[in-house]
């Protein structure tokens, strides 16, 4: 490399350096005028923005509750059963014969006999009328046949024609999927999920037009400023930058609140849902926001704010701009 071509790479390399640290430099004062501008009206900033956390709070309410749902769902299915319950004077053989054919469903895990007899012997012992339960002339119980279903390797709908196929047996009085409240209840979850995700949205433009409004009155306020930097030959971009970051820090402090709020809420719950843990351990376990949870939290309620405070600008600038013009 020729000593000229040194020359022009150093200098490039200088340039790109002084170009980047003015750029820098130049949003971290922008980000110190903003901050400062809301210091400013310490009442008015602090209203915003818990108006902005409060309605941010709602649909991660929302999001929290249907998570921990949604887990204590997926724990019941795990332990997912159909009950086959067959005529009582049905033989060895006849039983036999349907337990082969449950054995050829490949997501069936175990499946067992339950005899008429102990079944009534189990009822007696948990129910706490042996006494009235023997003046009966004969065992009202039928048998039972219990099928453990591996649900990890099958769907709601397999499930679904193999009750169907084995209630058609004629031995089999009635065939009972025992935790069938948790399809309903996965139906409910879906519900709420796009009832959730409906509430994001008008939440969302409820944090942008609450914002765009704040910023419109910062940027007619600061009108004589603007107009200034404008004779100076100032650009749009420079002008623009504080508002957008007054933007940014409405929003993100905004959702900072949402989460300090959710987690307050989830701590008063926490000794109420001890007692759920314990009855349903492994199954039920009380979720807070995760750090993931939170930083996307913090980074979406950001950018609803920079959102904002973008298209009150444009507006706001465009009117000024048309104001000068005549």
């Amino acid at each position: 490399m020729s000593k000229a071509s040194a020359r022009l790479s150093a200098k490039s390399d200088v340039s790109f350096m002084k170009h980047f640290l003015r750029y820098f430099f130049s949003h971290v004062l922008a980000f110190k005028i903003s901050f400062r501008n809301l210091s400013l009206t310490p009442f008015a900033t602090l209203m915003t923005i818990a108006a902005i956390g409060v309605c941010l709070s709602l649909p991660v309410g929302i999001f929290l509750i249907i998570k921990n749902v949604e887990h204590f769902s997926q724990g019941w299915d795990k332990d997912a059963a159909l009950s086959l319950y067959v005529d009582a004077k049905s033989t060895p053989k006849q039983i036999n014969d349907i337990l082969d054919k449950i054995k050829n469903y490949p997501f069936v895990e175990k499946s067992n006999y339950i005899t008429p007899e102990k079944a009534l012997h189990e009822f007696q012992e948990t129910s706490g009328l042996k006494d009235t339960l023997a003046l009966l002339p004969q065992n009202p119980l039928p048998g039972v046949i219990n099928i453990q279903i591996k649900t990890e390797k099958t769907t709601p709908d397999e499930i679904l024609k193999m009750k169907e196929d084995l209630a058609k047996l004629p031995l089999v009085k009635q065939a009972q999927f025992d935790y069938e409240w948790v399809e309903k209840l996965n139906a409910a979850l879906a519900f709420g999920k796009t009832l959730g995700n409906c509430l994001y949205f008008i939440i969302s433009l409820g944090v942008i037009l609450m914002v765009c409004n704040t910023i419109r009155l910062a940027v007619a306020r600061h009108h004589d400023e603007i107009e200034v930097l404008n004779l100076i030959g100032a650009t749009t971009a420079f002008i623009r930058r504080p508002f957008l970051y007054r933007g940014i820090l409405y929003g993100g402090l905004g959702g900072l609140i949402a989460a300090l709020l959710i987690t307050l809420v989830n701590g008063q719950l926490e000794k109420q849902a001890q007692h759920f843990e314990n009855l349903f351990q492994g199954i039920f376990l009380l979720e807070n926001l995760t750090f993931y949870d939170t930083v996307l939290l913090l980074v979406a309620s950001a950018s609803l704010g920079w959102l904002g405070a973008a298209i009150a600008f444009a507006q706001q600038h465009r009117l000024l701009a048309s104001e000068n013009a005549n």
